[in-house]
């Protein structure tokens, strides 16, 4: 077992409660996100932003996506 979890039992509802607490879903990707250019753009974007990151020290990156305000 990778993190050494040999007894693991769930209640009928379980994955059901757990989907709603930590807001899981699944979905069809349709019109321009199902597009191959699309995905293509994505990861030319974030190999932009790993260049410009490598240019400060992780000591100056933060991520402010969860402060409120």
């Amino acid at each position: 077992m990778q993190f050494s979890i040999t007894k693991f039992t769930t209640s009928a509802g379980w994955l059901t409660n757990f989907k709603r607490k930590y807001n899981v879903q699944s979905y069809v990707k349709l019109g321009e996100a199902a597009n191959d250019t699309f995905l293509e753009k994505i990861n030319k974007y974030k190999q932009e932003i790993a260049e410009k990151l490598y240019e400060y020290a992780l000591d100056d990156i933060y991520n402010c996506d969860e402060i409120g305000i």
